[in-house]
C-alpha cells in the first residue's frame, strides 16, 4: 500500500507525474542555500512569481472572453446559462463542456475585476511615464498589487531617464545575483519596485537582501551588458531574444503602416474609391512576425524556474553592484 506524502513533488515518490525541470531547478537552487532566512526569501521570490504568471493568466483570459463576447453572438446566448453554476453531473459530453465553459467565465470574471481595480494607479502611471509605455510593458497584467506600487514608484520617480537608470542597475544586479530575467517585454518584478521608491535623488544607493551591495547610479551602455542581453525601445535591459523580436515586430509594423501609405497615395483621382487604409487588415509577413514575438515571450508559464542554483553569469561581466562589506 502505497502512503500519501505530504509532498506530492518530493523526489522519492511514485513517479506518476514527473517534477517539471524548473522545479528541480528551483530545489537544487534551496539546496545551494545555507541561512534558512535566505531560504525563505527565494521561496517568496518564487511565490510572487507564480502569482504574477496566475495574475497574467486571468487578465488573459479576460482579454479573450471579451473577443468571444463582441464578436460570437451564440456565445453570449450560451453565456446567460453556463454562468448559473447549475449543480450537474459532467456524465455527459454537453455537461462536460458546460462545467468548462464554467470554470472558464468564472477566471475570466476574476481578471475583469482585476483590470477594473489597476485601472486608477496605470492610469496615474500613464500620466508619469506615458501611455505608450504602460501598453508596451503589459503591465495591466501583472496584477493589482504591482500597479498600485507602479503608481507609487511612478509618482516618487516620474523622470523616465532617471527611473531606467536605476532600473537598469536594479536588474543588473538581479542577473549578477544569478536569477535570469523572464522572457517578457516586461522584465520589472514587484521587487524592483520597492527598491525603486526607496532609491532617492541622483545618487549611488544600498541595495539589502541576500547579499547588501551599492548600485551606481549612472547610465548603462551595450558593453556593460551581459551576455545575452540587450536594451528595448524604451532603455530598459530584457533578454536578447526579447529585444530581437519587438525589432522585428516594429520594423513590420512600419513596412505594413508604408504599404498602406503608398496604396492609399495611389488613387488621386477625385472619382476614385476613398479606402480607409486603418481598418486594413496587415501583411501576411506582419501577422506572421507578430505571432513567432508572442510565441517567444508571451506565455507567462514560459520562464517559471529561470533561478539557476549559481550564477552563470557572474564571472563573464562586471556589475555595478559593489559589495558593501561595511
Amino acid at each position: 500500500m502505497l502512503c500519501a506524502k505530504a509532498n506530492p513533488c518530493s523526489d522519492d515518490i511514485l513517479d506518476i507525474d514527473p517534477v517539471p525541470a524548473n522545479i528541480q531547478a528551483f530545489r537544487a537552487s534551496l539546496k545551494a542555500i545555507d541561512d534558512d532566512a535566505d531560504k525563505l526569501r527565494a521561496c517568496v521570490a518564487m511565490r510572487d512569481e507564480l502569482l504574477e504568471q496566475q495574475t497574467e493568466l486571468e487578465w488573459l483570459f479576460a482579454c479573450a472572453e471579451g473577443v468571444m463576447v463582441d464578436e460570437c453572438p451564440h456565445y453570449r446566448e450560451k453565456r446567460r446559462v453556463w454562468s448559473r453554476k447549475l449543480d450537474v453531473d459532467a456524465d455527459t459530453q454537453a455537461e462536460a463542456g458546460a462545467k468548462q465553459w464554467e470554470r472558464f467565465i468564472d477566471i475570466a470574471e476574476s481578471g475583469n475585476n482585476m483590470k477594473q481595480q489597476c485601472l486608477a494607479p496605470l492610469t496615474k502611471t500613464s500620466g508619469y511615464w506615458g501611455i505608450e509605455k504602460v501598453r508596451h510593458y503589459q503591465w495591466a497584467s501583472i496584477g493589482l498589487k504591482f500597479c498600485k506600487v507602479l503608481g507609487t514608484a511612478a509618482s516618487r520617480k516620474p523622470d523616465w531617464e532617471e527611473a531606467s537608470i536605476k532600473l537598469n542597475q536594479l536588474l543588473l544586479s538581479r542577473i549578477a545575483e544569478g536569477r535570469s530575467l523572464r522572457m517578457s517585454s516586461n522584465p520589472i518584478n514587484l521587487v524592483d519596485l520597492e527598491h525603486l521608491k526607496t532609491w532617492s535623488e541622483k545618487n549611488d544607493y544600498e541595495k539589502k537582501g541576500r547579499k547588501t551591495c551599492i548600485l551606481k547610479y549612472h547610465p548603462l551602455t551595450n558593453s556593460a551588458l551581459p551576455a545575452g542581453y540587450a536594451f528595448d525601445q524604451y532603455g530598459l535591459i530584457v533578454p536578447a531574444e526579447v529585444a530581437g523580436q519587438l525589432q522585428l515586430a516594429a520594423h513590420a509594423n512600419t513596412q505594413s503602416a508604408e504599404g498602406c501609405a503608398a496604396s492609399s497615395a495611389i488613387a488621386t483621382s477625385p472619382l476614385s474609391v476613398v479606402i480607409d487604409t486603418s481598418m486594413s487588415s496587415p501583411s501576411p509577413a506582419y501577422s506572421e512576425t507578430q505571432n513567432s514575438a508572442y510565441r517567444s515571450f508571451t506565455s507567462p508559464l514560459s520562464s517559471l524556474g529561470n533561478t539557476p542554483a549559481h550564477s552563470p553569469t557572474s564571472d563573464t561581466f562586471a556589475s555595478s553592484c559593489v559589495p558593501n562589506d561595511c
